[in-house]
């Protein structure tokens, strides 16, 4: 979720997988069309976007490249990011609005 944007809309928090989605270069039109998919979930449906669940990603880069972890900013060629399972205890209501199984 990102500002309040359900970027990959299928993913369930406690599954021990990472929902990925990969989107092809885009032009500016194409950016748009796909952006306003995305407050109905409904840009997974795109051609230009592909989904899949992975247990870790590792990316690399020609040139350092922006991301941010936790608010912070970084810089690098390359990174990767795995998933831990249960490494953190979640205390939630079972009947709220929630994404977990």
């Amino acid at each position: 979720m990102a500002g309040e944007l359900f970027l990959t809309p299928k993913a369930i928090v406690n599954d021990s997988l990472l929902d990925v989605d990969s989107i092809d270069k885009l032009n500016l039109t194409q950016r748009f069309k796909i952006l306003l998919k995305v407050p109905k979930g409904e840009h997974q449906s795109d051609k230009k976007v592909k989904y899949y669940q992975t247990k870790k990603i590792d990316l690399k880069f020609d040139q350092k490249v922006i991301f941010h972890v936790d608010g912070e900013l970084y810089f690098s060629s390359k990174f990767g990011v795995n998933i831990i399972s249960e490494a953190i205890k979640i205390i939630y209501t079972p009947k709220g609005n929630h994404f977990f199984k």
